[in-house]
């Protein structure tokens, strides 16, 4: 494989030769799990060694072999004086409108070479090459370094035992400008820039074309090097909707405690699940609901406290709080309701339309019972969550 520099060109192309996988058009979604623990991943699925070479260190791993984010996941390893895992997947057709590009990492405590996200703008086993998204994990600097458009490496801390998001947008309508973003855990990681100048801003008329992404293990300086881990790579089309945001003031409930709302994974149009809105801290044992809207956000006075949401209001199925058993009163209840799995109709009740219209920005607040309060105060209320649906 063939890492580019601002100062030089590495490059190391193994011998022998794989039947030529299969490309991929979007969406393009690899989870890993159809194939089978323990085998070599290349040649299978369309995933290769960088150049058709031979290889044996690109592994499909379980819970039980490796790490896993969801049934299975790829380990890529190097070995001194021996194999450097170079996973390779080539793609035809991924030139047009905006797509992402997104995959998650692990990087376990005890690694030791740096392994490596990158996005070819062109690609062929025997070359020609170019890189246009580059991004370097370092376990013993314990930083990762994005070669985002610029002669500038940007780093940040690199988290250990836990799985990362990375992904990269291209807007390959948007010739000439910056148009392309990598971000990692939902934070980008620099401005955009522009696909076509490649990973420094230095090329001249790279093609606005994703060509493959190579998953590489750097060679290793000792064994064991340190696998690092690979799941859930998809290419969709258009750009993840921004994370949800936090506003308003909760009410404080009769025992003291002051709810507080979250919003855990993406609202989705089609997907029927992974989309939590939760609120904690709230009265145990209570029923109550969700309230949601596309009339935006307010602040107004209700039940001695704030409603956070406007214009008409919608409601999800009602909710109970659970928590510590009865007799005892506390604050360990919890409202919590998939909104994708509520849009699907999986959970019953009467989800509106705009739930599944992409870019919908929603305002959600969950309300609930409390007795503590005398009636009609008798209600304990979360801050607002507002989040935009996604594709």
């Amino acid at each position: 494989m063939r890492i580019q520099s601002n100062k030089w060109l590495w490059s190391a192309i193994a011998a022998g030769c794989l039947a030529s996988g299969a490309n991929a058009q979007v969406p393009f979604i690899e989870n890993y799990d159809s194939y089978a623990v323990g085998s070599v991943i290349n040649g299978q699925g369309g995933w290769k060694q960088w150049g058709g070479g031979a290889n044996s260190s690109s592994v499909i791993v379980d819970n039980s072999t490796g790490f896993a984010r969801s049934g299975r996941a790829v380990a890529v390893d190097s070995f001194v004086g021996g194999e450097t895992s170079d996973l390779v997947h080539e793609f035809t057709g991924v030139n047009t409108t905006s797509k992402t590009v997104k995959a998650y990492a692990y990087c376990p405590t005890g690694s030791v070479d740096k392994w490596f996200w990158i996005l070819m703008s062109q690609y062929a086993d025997a070359g020609p090459f170019l890189w246009s998204a580059q991004v370097t994990f370092d376990p013993t600097a314990g930083i990762f370094g994005c070669d985002c458009g610029a002669n500038q490496n940007v780093q940040g801390a690199l988290v250990f035992d836990q799985w990362v998001e990375i992904r990269t947008q291209i807007d390959f309508a948007a010739v000439g400008v910056p148009n392309t973003e990598i971000w990692i855990n939902g934070t980008a990681l620099a401005p955009t820039y522009d696909w076509a100048k490649g990973v420094f801003g230095t090329d001249v008329g790279n093609p606005m074309n994703l060509a493959a992404v190579d998953l590489y293990h750097f060679p290793a300086t000792t064994t064991p090097s340190g696998r690092a881990y690979w799941d859930d790579f998809s290419i969709t089309e258009g750009f993840p909707p921004p994370a949800p945001i936090v506003y308003c003031v909760a009410k404080t409930n009769s025992l003291g405690c002051t709810p507080v709302i979250s919003g855990t994974g993406q609202s989705s149009a089609t997907l029927t699940s992974g989309f939590v809105v939760k609120s904690v801290n709230m009265r145990n044992n209570k029923v109550g609901l969700l309230f949601y809207t596309n009339g935006g956000q307010a602040s107004t006075p209700f039940t001695g406290g704030t409603l956070c949401v406007g214009g008409a209001l919608k409601r999800v199925q009602g909710l109970n709080t659970g928590g510590t058993p009865a007799p005892v009163n506390d604050c360990t209840g919890i409202f919590s309701v998939d909104m994708n799995s509520f849009r699907a109709g999986l959970l019953g009740g009467n989800p509106n339309a705009f739930l599944s219209v992409v870019g919908t920005v929603v305002d959600s607040q969950f309300w609930g019972r409390d007795p503590g309060f005398p009636a009609p105060n008798n209600t304990q209320l979360s801050n607002g969550l507002e989040f935009t649906v996604g594709p």
